[in-house]
């Protein structure tokens, strides 16, 4: 997650070029370290809020790039709108379901 928050553009020239950083990891580093990765997964959302997941056996062929892996997936439904905030979801650790692939 702290990747994701602070080091993920740095990877990109055009994010630099256009000025655009991450968050400042004085403050993820703390948050990112009271988080439980053994009884929880976590969910992020840039800009958008999560209505709802989904989930179906039937969404691994159609809207999944993961075919090798048997778990299902979870796939977000978001609320319209955009704003600017960035949503963390906590979701009990479940070995039956898995996040969206490419």
């Amino acid at each position: 997650m702290y990747y994701f928050l602070v080091d993920f553009y740095k990877g990109f020239p055009e994010c630099q070029k256009d000025e655009i950083y991450g968050y400042d990891s004085t403050y993820v580093a703390p948050f990112v370290e009271g988080l439980d990765y053994e009884k929880y997964d976590y969910v992020i959302s840039y800009m958008r809020k999560v209505s709802k997941l989904k989930h179906s056996p039937y969404l691994t062929d159609t809207e999944d790039g993961l075919y090798f892996d048997n778990r299902i997936p979870l796939i977000p439904e978001f609320e319209k709108g955009i704003d600017d905030f960035v949503y963390i979801y906590k979701v009990k650790k479940n070995y039956w379901f898995r996040a969206t692939g490419p």
